[in-house]
């Protein structure tokens, strides 16, 4: 009926009729109302604290309260749905559960579903058929920050079913997944392919996104530098142990079950963020060490075996480690080490093996010319690739550390290589680059097989699936995609993995298909070129152009041929109705109301349901395939209280809604009040584009999050000295890290006796210059200090100037001689 509806921040719905004046308004009950979507006989509201109410849009009469989300902090190995029990949050104590703030709604009339979007990223999706009785479709529960890596769980593993990966974010979370719903057995009833979720902050502070709080009250800090997330994360070889590293500096050890995680050890390892972890493998081959890699420059090796204790620092580089490998050694039982830096170097390091832990010693350094983000070891063990800033893909040799091949890893023309990745068998490799862009390449030709475009931010992870069907992909949009790869690539990994190599014939024919971008070209004759399938178009060529070329092409004698106007498109679905109706105006030229419309008759009502689920039934039933049922959760404490015709509907005011009619007794009086009009549609004219703009809170947020991931990347090149590092002594609050120690030694018995002399020296210099000034004898100063110096304060001094030393020339004078000193400085210039 031509009326407008608009939600306020203080938690008001308003109605607008057709003249844009106040109609009615309601209060929603809620601390604000975020968004909002009008269907035909439904208005849903969706609120803080994942509160989402239903109005009727006629009248504003309240209808029902939607089922609130997930609870945050929730335990998913415990949300089974098995006996109606309440969903477990993770150190929950007598505190109420907190939800997910809504913030977008969207209605689908002829399924009758509703999709609901909440502030920590998960989507649910309502079935409100029956508002009595409303249940849960579909729900998914995603990162709700930066996901900075990604790891494959390992084959041999036990604890985990096959093909599942872990994602680290800056949401404090390290999610388990799992897209084989077949592999496992009993799961959640919020998200099928999430196991189980690590909550790094018990307070949840960052479990939201920064960005759309919602309206919500609390102080959350929304800036993207802060100290949060989890930056990297490594599984131990077989599967039990689980190192992840912070933006803080701390490494966090979790053993891993079948149901979640327990953190088992805390160490404060670094002063910066951690960047790189890495296991060195089982003890029988050799390795027992946990290698840490962070922006102070600094690698720190663990002992696994004994309980994590500290064994060596690695110093080798200038500037920020950014990966670090273990390669087994031809001997068995040896390793050696590579790390790559921000500062163009790799270092590679050999382990000399004793009783007990092996201790590195550096066995090559190289110094390239551009920074190294990333590094991979090759299925051989003889080489590694590196990731480079020039977007080249560079092998070094591990015997020798040279560099022994390069070829181009983004086809683009700008940006950096940041992250590479081999598959299981080393056939492949994918890179990702900072133009938001994933390429695969070959990797003993250097073919570029396929470029992938998607994300919307940085890809910071990439991993190969252990049975080379798919690459995942994780970025800084909170996103993880999951690629399928070509079944000729998928056939060349399993065939590796198999030992069966492929026939030659195959190998040419793959060379030679639309999966290959690069193709040489075959000169020929222009008869071999042409081909009987050959078509001439004049789709290209303008008007002017086709009529010439029509007129030349057909006898001069011959008619054109006459076209069949293409046949009118006609409309299904809801909009055959809606043209049935317009077409009924035109022809018979009758006026349907409004109210008519809207509510209709119940026989052409009928018949339009009947069409409208002819034409939908398709997306009906791909809707509701393979989801289980409905889901009716069990209504929790406060929710669906609200009774129908609980909320009070407060109309406006009569003299507000219809204005009086004046009378005129001038022309004057109409001309003032002329003037008056014009100068309110002025102002009006003047706010409406700020009227409508939903928030302009977030637009200076725009691009921030790009330019923060940006920049995480490129100020890895210069080496970051924290305060506690840089002062002289370590003060009560100060972290005490293990870079903070290696920089600051602890005082020893042998250095105390060589500290006392110090002081002894510096006391001794102290009353030698005191007495020097008792005497009236100053220090040389800087020339500025020296014209600025007062001479009835100063009048003995030292030669500072250039003119007196060359001189070599020293005044006697008296203390109050000022004017003789003032002559004899005259007769030196004159002279």
């Amino acid at each position: 009926q031509g009326s407008t509806f608009a939600i306020t921040r203080s938690g008001l719905l308003c109605e607008f009729n057709s003249r844009r004046l106040l109609d009615k308004w309601v209060e929603l009950r809620s601390t604000c109302a975020n968004c909002i979507t009008v269907g035909r006989d439904c208005l849903f509201v969706g609120c803080a604290d994942g509160v989402v109410r239903c109005f009727s849009p006629s009248t504003l009469h309240f209808l029902a309260t939607l089922p609130r989300p997930h609870p945050l902090g929730l335990d998913l190995a415990l949300a089974t749905g098995v006996g109606g029990a309440p969903p477990v949050v993770v150190g929950g104590g007598s505190t109420p559960p907190r939800h997910p703030h809504t913030v977008a709604v969207c209605f689908d009339e002829v399924h009758r579903r509703l999709t609901c979007v909440y502030n920590d990223h998960s989507l649910f999706v309502w079935d409100v058929g029956d508002l009595k009785r409303i249940g849960k479709c579909h729900s998914y529960l995603f990162h709700s920050a930066c996901i900075w890596g990604i790891e494959n769980y390992p084959a041999n593993g036990d604890l985990l079913p096959a093909g599942t990966f872990l994602t680290c974010s800056s949401d404090d979370t390290i999610r388990v997944w799992n897209l084989d719903r077949a592999t496992a057995g009993s799961r959640n009833i919020y998200c099928p392919e999430l196991l189980s979720i690590l909550y790094m902050d018990p307070n949840l502070t960052f479990i939201c996104d920064a960005d759309v709080q919602g309206g919500s009250s609390d102080k959350v800090d929304t800036t993207y530098d802060g100290k949060n997330g989890v930056r990297c994360l490594c599984i131990s070889p077989n599967g039990k142990q689980l190192a992840s590293g912070d933006r803080t500096g701390n490494i966090h050890i979790h053993q891993l079950q079948r149901t979640g995680a327990q953190e088992v050890c805390k160490i404060e390892a670094h002063d910066s963020e951690v960047l790189c972890l890495e296991y060195s493998g089982p003890p029988e081959e050799g390795g027992r060490l946990l290698a840490s890699g962070s922006r102070d420059r600094f690698v720190h090796l663990f002992d696994v075996e004994r309980e994590y204790a500290f064994q060596q620092t690695l110093d080798d580089h200038s500037s920020s480690i950014t990966a670090v490998r273990f390669v087994r050694d031809s001997p068995p039982g040896t390793l050696q080490m590579v790390s790559c830096g921000a500062d163009k170097s790799i270092v590679f390091r050999k382990a000399q093996q004793g009783q007990g832990p092996p201790v590195f010693s550096r066995k090559h350094h190289v110094v390239g010319k551009s920074t190294l983000y990333d590094m991979e070891v090759d299925s051989s063990q003889e080489n590694v690739l590196a990731a480079c800033q020039d977007r080249q893909v560079r092998v070094y040799a591990l015997a020798s550390g040279k560099n022994t091949r390069c070829f181009r890893g983004s086809p683009a023309e700008e940006g950096t290589l940041i992250k590479v990745a081999l598959d299981p068998t080393g056939t492949y490799l994918a890179t990702s680059c900072t133009d938001k862009t994933l390429a695969l390449y070959e990797y003993s030709t250097g073919e570029c097989l396929a470029s992938m475009l998607g994300h919307s931010e940085l890809v910071t992870g990439l991993r190969f699936s252990h049975d080379g069907r798919h690459l995942i992909s994780v970025s800084g949009d909170s996103c993880i995609f999951v690629w399928r790869l070509p079944p000729e690539v998928s056939q060349v990994i399993s065939s590796n993995q198999a030992g069966v190599p492929l026939p030659t014939t195959w190998q040419d024919a793959r060379r030679s298909s639309s999966v290959a971008v690069a193709r040489p070209l075959v000169s020929g004759s222009p008869q071999e070129e042409s081909s009987p399938e050959y078509r001439f178009t004049l789709g290209p060529l303008p008007s002017w152009a086709k009529k010439q070329m029509m007129e030349q092409q057909q006898p001069a004698n011959s008619k054109p041929p006459t076209v069949a106007p293409p046949p009118v498109p006609q409309p299904r679905g809801r909009w055959a109705q809606r043209f049935d109706a317009a077409r009924s105006i035109f022809e018979n030229g009758k006026e349907l109301s409004c109210g008519g419309a809207r509510e209709g008759d119940s026989s052409s009502a009928a018949s339009g349901s009947v069409r409208m689920e002819d034409g939908d039934a398709e997306d009906e039933h791909s809707d509701t395939e393979g989801s289980g049922g409905v889901l009716y959760p069990v209504p929790q404490d406060g929710n669906g209280a609200e009774p129908v015709g609980s909320f009070r509907v407060t109309e406006a005011d009569l003299p507000r809604r219809r204005p009086h009619r004046r009378v005129y007794n001038s022309t004057s009086d109409l001309q003032s009040e002329a003037n008056s009009e014009d100068e309110d549609s002025s102002s009006t004219a003047e706010l409406r584009p700020l009227s409508m703009c939903v928030s302009t809170e977030n637009l200076d947020k725009l691009g921030q999050r790009e330019h923060f991931m940006r920049a995480n990347y490129e100020s890895l090149e210069q080496p970051v000295t924290p305060p506690s590092l840089a002062s002289a002594g370590p003060s009560p609050g100060t972290r005490s890290s293990l870079s903070a120690r290696h920089y600051r030694p602890e005082p020893s018995s042998l250095g105390s006796g060589s500290s006392r002399r110090r002081e002894e020296m510096a006391q001794a210099l102290n009353q030698a210059r005191q007495k020097l000034n008792a005497l009236g004898w100053c220090s040389s100063k800087s020339s500025g200090d020296l014209l600025s110096a007062n001479l009835e304060e100063n009048l003995i001094r030292r030669t500072a100037s250039m003119t007196d030393i060359s001189a070599r020339r020293r005044l006697t004078y008296s203390s109050g001689d000022s004017v003789g000193l003032w002559s004899q400085q005259q007769q030196q210039q004159q002279q």
